[in-house]
C-alpha cells in the first residue's frame, strides 16, 4: 500500500462503484502508454548522449568551444574576461556566465550547437 493511502481509503477503493470492479477511474489511467513511451525515448536519448565524448575546438587564441557531455552543456571558455561587445553576442544567443565552470554556457542541444556556430561566426567578425 502506498504511503499516501490510508487503510480506510484502500478498503474503499476495493469496493466496486457503479458496477465497476476496479477502484481507478478511467481518466486516472489515460495516457499511461504515451508517458511510458516518452520515458523510454528519453532514457534512450540520455544513453546515446552518455556515449558521446566531450569535444573541444579552438575558435581563436584565447577562446575555446567545448561540447561538455558530462555536464550536458555547450561551453565557451575565454582566457580572460571578454569585451562588452563579445559578452553582448553571447547573451544574445542565450549563453549564461557560470562562475563555477569559468565558462559561458547553455544546455547542450541542437539549438545550442547552432547558436555556438553563430557565436563563432560573429566572434570572428568582431575579433578578426
Amino acid at each position: 500500500m502506498a504511503a499516501h493511502y490510508s487503510a480506510a481509503l484502500a478498503r474503499e477503493m476495493l469496493v466496486p462503484k457503479y458496477g465497476r470492479v476496479v477502484a481507478f477511474e478511467g481518466y486516472e489511467l489515460t495516457n499511461n502508454n504515451a508517458r511510458i513511451k516518452a520515458t523510454e525515448q528519453r532514457i534512450a536519448q540520455l544513453e546515446r548522449a552518455a556515449e558521446v565524448e566531450t569535444s573541444k575546438r579552438e575558435v581563436f587564441e584565447g577562446c575555446t568551444i567545448v561540447e561538455n557531455t558530462e555536464e550536458n552543456r555547450l561551453q565557451i571558455i575565454f582566457d580572460g574576461k571578454p569585451a562588452p561587445e563579445v559578452r553582448a553576442i553571447l547573451k544574445s544567443h542565450a549563453f549564461k556566465w557560470a562562475p563555477s565552470q569559468g565558462a559561458w554556457q547553455r544546455q547542450l542541444t541542437n539549438a545550442a550547437r547552432y547558436a555556438g556556430q553563430q557565436v563563432e561566426r560573429q566572434l570572428k567578425e568582431v575579433i578578426g
